[in-house]
């Protein structure tokens, strides 16, 4: 999901909101944190905020801020200081912007996160208990390893913590987003896909309908489901898709042929992070490791 001001809807797209504020303060600490994960995809974690919790959040590397549910706003007496507008694939949405003076999880902590305020309808279906997305503006302070196969995040500590071995693959940060080089037989060029975290099947943006080749199946229909509405999308599925070295085979694909905001977009789909066993992030330096091994492991 992107957030844009709402004061600003028809200005320029440099006018994007900003994700981090000047000098946050953060706190960098070791350990594992456990997770749950949801239909077996979707990461939640236990977040703390402004010393209060745990609360249950959806772990969003795709959304670039941290959103809570009104419940928890008045819980925590947060005093929305504007409106912005949250953008997704199929629709937009005016919701209240807050900021929450310390957010953490486990030992990491970092000071003066924007929080935006929504009723996070459609995740709350699937868990009420799930009360807030903890999105880019907040993971984007770290490095960490998402890992799937073990059921937890783990953040590094302060420098002193020796990335895991494998393949770097480089991103590009839009809009406060993880933007990867993907290759599928089915394009001549390569598709730029944002890691996302809260991503139930990879999706292709555009009309890509006509670009599929013979050995990629196609046939159906479904809809794609966001805190801001619903659209139709085709579903096929892709022999094979290729992120660094990494090599993913018979994918599912949902393909949108009329994404909102599109002419807007600099990414061409979604890729959900639940496709890998494990995801290493270094923001420091600006790669990701997928599949990485094991940390003290040969």
């Amino acid at each position: 999901m992107n957030i844009r001001d709402a004061r600003a809807r028809v200005a320029a797209l440099g006018l994007l909101l900003l994700i981090n504020v000047a000098c946050p303060m953060v706190v960098r600490a070791e350990g594992p944190v456990g997770l749950r994960l949801l239909w077996g995809r979707l990461p939640v974690v236990p977040v703390y905020l402004e010393g209060q919790g745990p609360f249950d959040f959806l772990l969003d590397t795709g959304t670039n801020s941290t959103i809570v549910t009104p419940e928890v706003a008045a819980r925590l007496g947060l005093r929305p200081a504007d409106r912005v507008t949250l953008v997704t694939v199929a629709g937009e949405r005016d919701v209240p912007r807050a900021r929450l003076r310390r957010v953490s999880v486990g030992a990491s902590a970092a000071e003066n996160v924007e929080a935006l305020v929504s009723g996070l309808e459609l995740i709350r279906r699937l868990d009420p208990r799930v009360c807030g997305i903890l999105g880019q503006n907040y993971l984007g302070r770290f490095n960490y390893t998402l890992d799937y196969g073990a059921r937890t995040v783990e953040f590094e500590g302060a420098g002193d913590a020796a990335p895991p071995a494998g393949e770097r693959v480089a991103f590009d940060v839009e809009e406060g987003k993880l933007v990867v080089a993907a290759f599928s037989e089915s394009h001549v060029r390569a598709l730029r896909l944002v890691l996302d975290a809260a991503a139930t099947s990879l999706v292709i943006f555009g009309d890509v309908r006509g670009s599929l080749g013979p050995a990629d199946s196609k046939g159906g229909a479904g809809r794609v489901l966001t805190e801001a509405g619903s659209l139709e999308a085709g579903l096929a599925r892709l022999r094979s898709l290729r992120v660094g070295g990494t090599r993913l085979r018979d994918v599912p694909v949902a393909l949108i042929s009329d994404a909102a905001g599109r002419g807007e977009r600099a990414e061409d789909g979604l890729l959900p992070t639940s496709l890998f066993r494990a995801v290493y992030f270094n923001h420091d330096g600006g790669y990701v490791i997928f599949n990485p091994e094991q940390r003290g492991r040969a």
